[in-house]
């Protein structure tokens, strides 16, 4: 059982245009459906948990993730990546934490028969027993739970893992930060990663800017969709970046003041776009997924001053506002 995703991951790998990782991807999810059919797991689970710092995804939902087929793509090949850079001395495993796995673990399990258990250490964290319960079967069921160090089902925010980590694996985001907990895992466990250690995803970043939200392109996230991208231009402007130097016990932002335009007749919403540098040039652009989806925070006829403030709170939970500057 061990190659039963060989085929396909070798396509993943070397896929150059969006068609051909969405249809590797669709089979990656074809061999996930057969496991969960052979070890008669519960994939009915519905009810999410709320943490401080966002919403913890149901299994199913966490599952029906693997679907939003560029965004799986894209983080796959950069943990192969990860795999293939770290170098340990004296025979040491590399240490990988993957936060946040859902029943899947959708990052890491398709890529195994690559490698040798002798290579890596892994420990798989997520909040929901069903989920850890999933993710064992299936290693078990393929063979590979010699790479696997520990299943814990925790809060991820809590966590200590004892050893320095050399690869951190979390994609716990919706758009625009909002929701999930990325922000608060990413804060938490990054004090946890080696000097030159890995965050997956590498860096994530926020722009503004005023538009007519119902017109434009957003993902669906179904593995038949080849999304439209959108490029961002010299109009948008960056609000801020997290990567794996977030510091401070609360992430919030607040940005510089913002005008509002005389006429905004084609313009009157005020939204956030998000880009994912996964590695180098390995990107998420806006509505190429459903975590780079636009968000709209509001409308631009609602605001009664000249100009306003946008601000971005992490906890208790993730959202966005507007700050008037009357």
């Amino acid at each position: 059982m061990k190659t039963t995703f060989s085929p396909c991951i070798n396509r993943l790998l070397h896929s150059k245009t969006p068609s051909e990782e969405v249809a590797s991807v669709k089979e990656v999810g074809q061999i996930y459906s057969q496991l969960l059919n052979q070890i008669s797991l519960d994939k009915n689970s519905i009810d999410q948990t709320t943490i401080a710092g966002g919403v913890a995804l149901s299994p199913q939902h966490a599952m029906d993730c693997l679907h939003d087929s560029i965004r799986t793509a894209r983080l796959l090949k950069r943990v192969f990546k990860a795999l293939k850079s770290v170098k340990k001395n004296n025979g040491a495993k590399i240490e990988i934490l993957y936060a946040g796995c859902g029943p899947l673990a959708t990052l890491i399990m398709p890529l195994l028969h690559l490698f040798s258990s002798k290579e890596m250490s892994i420990t798989l964290l997520d909040i929901h027993s069903e989920s850890i319960n999933s993710v064992r079967n299936i290693a078990y069921k393929l063979q590979y739970q010699d790479f696997f160090k520990d299943f814990i089902v925790c809060d991820a925010t809590q966590y200590s893992h004892g050893n320095p980590i050399d690869i951190l694996i979390t994609e716990t985001m919706d758009k625009a930060l909002t929701k999930e907990p990325q922000v608060t895992i990413t804060k938490h466990l990054s004090s946890q990663i080696r000097k030159d250690g890995i965050l997956i995803p590498e860096k994530i970043t926020l722009y503004h800017n005023h538009t007519f939200f119902a017109k434009l392109p957003k993902a669906i996230g179904k593995d038949s969709e080849i999304p439209i991208r959108l490029n961002l231009t010299k109009e948008e402007t960056e609000l801020f970046s997290i990567d794996k130097n977030i510091n401070g016990e609360n992430f919030n932002y607040q940005s510089d003041v913002i005008q509002v335009p005389e006429n905004f007749r084609n313009t009157p919403d005020i939204c956030i776009y998000t880009t994912i540098k996964v590695f180098d040039d390995v990107i998420l652009y806006p509505c190429e997924s459903l975590i780079t989806n636009p968000y709209c925070i509001h409308n631009l006829h609602s605001i009664e001053d000249d100009s306003y403030k946008l601000v971005y709170a992490s906890y208790p939970q993730p959202s966005w506002s507007v700050k008037e500057t009357i």
